[in-house]
């Protein structure tokens, strides 16, 4: 777990997309809310918002449906969504939700004073971890989402600083399916306000992997009850056996810029389901302060070596099986997709290095990759066509670009199952040391 994946007492987080006994088939999904208390007892709230407008009763938790939970320090709160014996739960109808969490107990600098910057601090008093487990038990396919917290200088103090905070209302997806494969995607993007409301204006443009446009959607939504789900199957402009990339741009009513709002977050993730390999796969949409936006502070993780502006670690890479004229044997197979977002809009390339290291420490030099990605253009790499790398291969992937900024998601499937979820995604870490 990254450092600003823990969050501060009263700050607002949201896990942009949960399921209720939701899905038009026999696979109904429902989602695991975790949370784990990391100070002295305090109450986590959840608060579940929808856009139901066909229920008309409470339960469309339009303006929102809140339960409270309480957890001693170090203790672990869950609440499972398919528990119908849960008397909170069997209030909330089956469906769709975004999920805002807050935890109380006293501000974390109270009485604080004299602090040097970077100083190690102690426990967070009532500060949060959280995350969902969404999973279908008929299908055996599981995803995750973690809590975020985007966009809200509001949301940061003095004492610890931003909490994974972004300064412009861009967020990038660098691999997005309609039916490739067998694979389909959807995103989910959700916008919370602290207190009031704001008008805002979304917009998801999609590229293919040259870089070049596709299409766009647009929609309006409101930060006090947003969610927009796009399911990409149902977008006609998307060609069939489309594999491509999306920006997600959030403004203002007026066209500023959400991290110019007080109080406003905005979340993001990507999900991928295969249900012909019961396999399903989610990543959370990255942002432009993990990138090009970032200010190095002491304890993240230099380039290595100097003069790179960007690079980023894949921190687990599979190849094992053989690819050859007379057979093919695949087994975990690990890819790891590359986008060249050109968050400031220079129009260059990104020339990039990458280098492979084996859980030994040892580093495969023959296979070494250096290749020009172009504005907006992606690259995926795919160590089972790599003749470079042996056919039974563990380790990491330490990725370098000059001239642009680039972003990455790592996707992890055992190709000898099909009865059971064997896959699973990453974002890759960057060297902010974070990972979105």
């Amino acid at each position: 777990m990254e450092p600003n994946e823990i969050h501060s007492p009263a700050v607002n987080t949201m896990i942009p997309l949960i399921y209720k006994n939701y899905g038009g088939t026999e696979n109904k999904w429902s989602s695991l809310l975790v949370a784990d208390n990391l100070g002295d007892q305090a109450p986590v709230v959840f608060v579940f918002r929808t856009n139901d407008t066909v229920r008309g009763d409470a339960r469309a938790c339009r303006i929102a449906c809140t339960i409270t939970r309480y957890g001693n320090r170090g203790g672990m709160i869950t609440m499972n969504l398919g528990d119908t014996n849960d008397p909170d739960i069997a209030l909330l109808a089956d469906g769709t939700y975004t999920v805002d969490i807050t935890a109380g107990g006293p501000s974390p600098i109270s009485g604080f004073s004299g602090v040097l910057p970077y100083q190690v601090a102690t426990a967070l008093p009532g500060g949060y971890a959280a995350m969902a487990i969404n999973l279908t038990v008929t299908g055996k396919m599981m995803t995750e989402g973690r809590s975020q917290v985007r966009l809200s200088g509001a949301q940061s103090n003095a004492y610890f600083g931003p909490t994974d905070t972004e300064n412009s209302g861009v967020l990038y997806a660098p691999l997005v399916f309609n039916n490739s494969n067998g694979w389909n995607s959807g995103i989910a993007i959700s916008a919370s306000n602290t207190s009031g409301s704001q008008g805002l204006s979304a917009d998801v443009t999609f590229y293919n992997e040259d870089g070049g446009f596709v299409g766009e959607v647009s929609n309006r939504m409101s930060s006090s009850n947003a969610a927009w789900y796009i399911y990409l199957p149902a977008l006609q402009f998307l060609p069939d056996k489309y594999r491509g990339t999306a920006i997600i741009n959030v403004t203002s009513a007026n066209g500023t810029t959400v991290g110019n709002i007080n109080g406003v977050s905005l979340a993001a993730a990507v999900y991928h389901v295969n249900y012909d390999r019961n396999a399903a796969i989610s990543y959370d949409a990255i942002g432009q302060t993990s990138i090009a936006f970032r200010t190095d502070a002491q304890g993240e993780l230099p380039c290595i070596p100097a003069g790179f502006t960007n690079c980023a670690w894949a921190a687990e890479i599979y190849k094992t099986g053989t690819v050859s004229a007379q057979q093919t044997v695949v087994g975990t197979e690990t890819g790891v997709r590359l986008q060249n977002v050109d968050p400031l809009l220079t129009g260059a390339p990104a020339q990039v290095v990458v280098v492979y290291i084996d859980d030994s420490g040892i580093v495969w030099d023959t296979a070494t990759q250096r290749f020009i990605i172009p504005p907006f253009g992606v690259h995926t790499l795919f160590p089972l066509y790599d003749s470079q790398i042996p056919e039974v291969f563990r380790g990491t992937m330490r990725i370098m670009s000059t001239g642009n900024y680039i972003i990455g998601v790592a996707n992890t499937v055992d190709y000898t199952v099909t009865d059971h979820d064997a896959s699973g995604a990453y974002n890759l870490q960057y060297n902010t040391g974070r990972s979105r």
